[in-house]
């Protein structure tokens, strides 16, 4: 499945051959990223959303062996079901801390992830127009 990528963003350097739009663009929130705070304040807000994603990820253990039959599934998860338990846990754990220790903080985070949303939808409704 190809991702969905505005022209402009993928065109290569005819000298460089490099993604010379997406490297700007790249460096561009780089540097709204790095005047928004402090280094520890970019951390964690990067952290805290990864910390979501580990989550679900995990979560989706349980669904993933739901779905397929033991022949279908090429992973194995030791301790199962012992081992996802207590990475979900220990997720949740770590994400409400966060929350409650660092609220603003938390929610900047969830804010900036959210912001991809119309962005994704934005490149896949193009991208099925041109299909």
């Amino acid at each position: 499945m190809k991702t969905p990528v505005t022209p402009k963003v993928k065109k290569i350097h005819k000298t460089f051959r490099t993604p010379a739009n997406a490297l700007l663009f790249e460096g561009f929130l780089a540097i709204l990223y790095v005047f928004s705070g402090t280094f520890n304040t970019l951390t964690d807000l990067l952290v805290f959303v990864l910390w979501i994603f580990f989550t679900l990820g995990v979560t989706g253990v349980f669904i993933l062996r739901k779905r397929y039959t033991p022949s279908q599934r090429p992973y194995k998860v030791p301790l199962y079901p012992l081992t996802p338990i207590v990475g979900i846990v220990g997720g949740i754990f770590i994400l409400y801390s966060t929350l409650i220790d660092q609220p603003q903080n938390s929610f900047f985070g969830i804010a900036i992830t959210l912001i991809g949303l119309p962005v994704f939808y934005f490149l896949k409704h193009q991208r099925e127009n041109k299909a």
